[in-house]
């Protein structure tokens, strides 16, 4: 029962390798935005779901699990993932997407050589929107990487 409904919820990605590896990691075959997803979401403002720019995650996935399903009207799962570094009062938060095109693909590499603690914080968070309540439910993973 469980599996047949996870299979009617759409994980909100195009990226098909991250599609494959929540699907394995979940033991179920979950679907993705379908072409006419697609076809919505290309055409809203910088043809992406709006994300909000904050420090506070979980603010940021409700938010985002609540904008695709307001576009979609689809059970909708979203994930994403932040990295943080000690010495550097915690940059990037939730800007690695920014840092990565502004600084280049090895960014946390050239900032971790001038840095005298390189203590990282690691986090994929996944949210789910409720839409009979309004909520949205948020699930946490965090990775700490210390010297």
């Amino acid at each position: 029962m469980i599996v047949n409904l996870m299979e009617n919820i759409i994980f909100g990605t195009s990226n098909q390798n991250k599609l494959k590896e929540a699907s394995d990691i979940l033991w179920v075959k979950l679907s993705g935005y379908t072409k006419y997803d697609l076809q919505k979401i290309k055409k809203l403002p910088d043809g992406d779901i709006p994300e909000i720019q904050s420090r506070d995650i979980k603010i940021i996935e409700e938010l985002k699990a609540k904008a695709v399903y307001d576009l979609l009207w689809k059970i909708i799962v979203v994930e994403d993932s932040w990295f943080f570094i000690k010495s550097l009062n915690w940059f990037p938060w939730a800007f690695i997407k920014y840092a990565m095109y502004d600084i280049g693909k090895e960014w946390n590499l050239k900032l971790m050589e001038w840095v005298s603690d390189s203590t990282a914080t690691a986090i994929t968070a996944v949210s789910v929107y409720n839409w009979k309540e309004n909520i949205t439910g948020y699930w946490e993973v965090e990775l700490i990487i210390t010297d």
